[in-house]
């Protein structure tokens, strides 16, 4: 079960790297230094206080390829909520909380409990809960970001950086736009990120197809296709997490 709820995880990660324009022309980076660079990165992260996302997802879970519905809904700072169905069939839903995690198991008539930080780490994030929110949302790490080097390849600007936590790879367009992102906090665990198809939402161009990587030694590669169906930002949308007196508390 740990293993889904990374999946579920990556589901709820939908929306990242804003990029703003379809079309290319030459670059022009002369002239930035790195603390611009950062700037221009941060400037596209997006505040919010509720968000709302409808999502199709692809991936693969134990041998069998999956196609999924999912509705994510979160407070900032305060809860992520997610449904995940089949055929409108309701599978999974998950409430995280800064300090914990509940899951409930519809097929099976059972539930599932874990500290936050426990099922984080066991997977290689090293973030609490405020900045694994941020991440979600799509929201590009920059906060005590040093750049190590800097190349330009193809009219796309190549960044290396770190932040004690984490080596970032960052590949940025000609209006400074991060187009894909890759985080690593050792050469064992590191997530990626390519984007497509770029809708404007809130005035902030979002990326409404991702391709998501994450690849850990202990739990092996796993990959997400996601495609965007609707997003709504401040929106307060109720969320409903029971556990029915007739589900068994599992452990995995």
């Amino acid at each position: 079960m740990k293993k889904y709820i990374v999946y579920l995880f990556l589901l709820l990660s939908v929306i990242s790297c804003k990029t703003a324009q379809k079309n290319n022309k030459s670059g022009n980076y002369s002239g930035l230094d790195d603390k611009a660079i950062i700037q221009n990165i941060e400037k596209n992260n997006l505040d919010f206080e509720y968000a709302n996302i409808k999502a199709e997802a692809e991936t693969e879970f134990n041998g069998m390829d999956l196609n999924l519905d999912t509705e994510i809904r979160m407070k900032s700072n305060e809860y992520i909520w997610a449904v995940a169905k089949k055929f409108g069939i309701e599978g999974a839903r998950i409430l995280m909380r800064p300090d914990s995690v509940f899951v409930l198991d519809r097929i099976n008539g059972a539930y599932y409990s874990y500290d936050l930080n426990e099922v984080l780490q066991g997977y290689g994030i090293e973030l609490n809960f405020v900045e694994f929110q941020n991440f979600l949302i799509g929201n590009n790490i920059t906060d005590n970001v040093k750049i190590d080097k800097i190349t330009i390849d193809d009219n796309i600007l190549k960044v290396n950086a770190d932040n004690h936590k984490y080596i970032i790879d960052y590949d940025i367009n000609d209006q400074l736009f991060v187009i894909f992102a890759k985080y690593s906090n050792s050469e064992n665990s590191a997530i990626s990120q390519k984007n497509d198809d770029f809708q404007l939402v809130n005035e902030k161009w979002l990326p409404f197809k991702r391709n998501i990587e994450f690849s850990d030694t202990t739990v092996g590669t796993q990959k997400l296709n996601l495609v965007i169906k609707s997003v709504e930002i401040d929106n307060k949308k109720a969320i409903k997490f029971d556990i029915p007196d007739h589900y068994v508390k599992k452990q995995d």
